[in-house]
């Protein structure tokens, strides 16, 4: 729960991951780079550590629409 909001929260959704690649460039290297403490630092967390975390990864359509909502939840259905 959000405390100040009274919002009940069970899941965090995290997005815009890169998937798993043998690829080795420079802008893999920089969102890794970026991404590993943040995802790190959730289990760490003891108010993130309750959440079901859901991982979505980076997509190449904008999420703005309710086919693209649908097309989302397929893929963190997984």
């Amino acid at each position: 729960m959000i405390p100040s909001e009274k919002v009940p929260v069970r899941r965090l959704v995290v997005d815009e991951l890169l998937p798993q690649s043998a690829s080795d460039c420079k802008f893999r290297a920089m969102k890794t780079k970026d991404q590993n403490p943040v995802l790190d630092m959730i289990p760490k967390d003891p108010e993130l550590a309750k959440l079901a975390l859901i991982r979505s990864h980076l997509m190449d359509l904008e999420i703005r629409s309710i086919p693209a909502l649908k097309f989302m939840g397929d893929m963190v259905q997984r």
